[in-house]
């Protein structure tokens, strides 16, 4: 692979720049860059749910989760996901699809520059909305069901 040294001193190999290191450079441990935000975030987008499973935390939970973001809200956080450069959302509940709105959230989520997964018990996905969930295949890794 051919190699140059860019005006800023920076070696540059196919689509990678390295900086020059000079001797006292060599005598350092590696320090990794950390990113100004995270990669990727965990969403509970509702703590509502069609069962009552013993093992989950959410039905375990007293916790006041308090009202819900409404489907404005939500598109307003997804804009921001976006605006932060994060790269992968989790999604989860309760169980994400007892939202009347839970489409419009996905189609926002479908239409930015990141990917994304559900968390779901599954037994509210007939065979209308998996048809509908199969047109995010480019862009939604998978959907984990709990048992």
């Amino acid at each position: 692979m051919k190699s140059d040294v860019s005006s800023n001193g920076a070696f540059v190999e196919g689509e990678r720049a390295y900086e020059e290191t000079t001797e006292e450079d060599t005598n350092l441990s590696f320090t990794p860059k950390i990113p100004k935000t995270p990669i990727s975030i965990f969403i509970s987008i509702t703590s509502r749910c069609n069962q009552t499973c013993k093992h989950c935390a959410v039905y375990s939970d007293s916790f006041d989760y308090g009202p819900e973001l409404t489907t404005e809200q939500w598109l307003g956080f997804i804009d921001e996901i976006e605006r932060v450069k994060i790269l992968r959302v989790k999604i989860s509940g309760g169980e994400p699809f007892v939202r009347e709105d839970i489409f419009e959230i996905l189609d926002a989520l479908y239409k930015k520059p990141l990917r994304f997964s559900i968390n779901s018990n599954a037994t509210l996905i007939d065979e209308k909305r998996a048809k509908r969930l199969s047109g995010y295949n480019k862009k939604m890794d998978d959907i984990m069901v709990s048992l």
